[in-house]
């Protein structure tokens, strides 16, 4: 039942990784303190903000030709498919080390997703869309499938 949720949830961050996760939903520029820029940022009709309103997709920064825009979109992919290679090795192997492995990389990368998402859901610059609440939805239940695991291992441990 817990490698059912697993399965579920990592399906449901695969398809977040596809959806548009936040955007800009400030409408208005971010004011100077002084008021003579105020005025001429005013004037001139320029934004600070040059994505105001563009989506973010996962995948979007890996066409870019700068490097580090590349290092940052795999760091942003693998937050979102890390699921699907621990539960395919999990699968495929019969050792009980490599199962072992898996289930203690499960927690930290959990977390790193999670902190992820809850950079874009504190920030009030950011509005949540469709793959932003379906990778909420989907690493609360990964989490939550992962603090079932440990609850069952220590009841099982407590046993013998």
């Amino acid at each position: 039942m817990i490698e059912k949720a697993k399965k579920i949830a990592a399906g449901l961050l695969l398809l977040a990784s596809l959806l548009p996760l936040a955007r800009c939903s400030s409408k208005e520029p971010v004011q100077p303190q002084d008021s003579k820029t105020r005025v001429t940022l005013q004037e001139q009709g320029k934004s600070q903000h040059p994505e105001m309103g563009r989506p973010i997709y996962v995948l979007q920064d890996f066409i870019t030709s700068d490097p580090q825009a590349r290092v940052f979109a795999l760091v942003f992919a693998l937050a979102f498919v890390w699921p699907v290679p621990l539960i395919l090795t999990r699968w495929k192997s019969q050792s009980r080390r490599i199962i072992i492995t898996t289930k203690i990389l499960e927690i930290p990368l959990c977390a790193f997703t999670g902190y992820l998402l809850y950079c874009y859901i504190s920030d009030p610059l950011w509005q949540l869309l469709s793959g932003g609440y379906v990778a909420v939805v989907g690493i609360t239940v990964y989490a939550v499938a992962i603090l079932v695991d440990v609850a069952n291992w220590q009841r099982k441990k407590a046993r013998t």
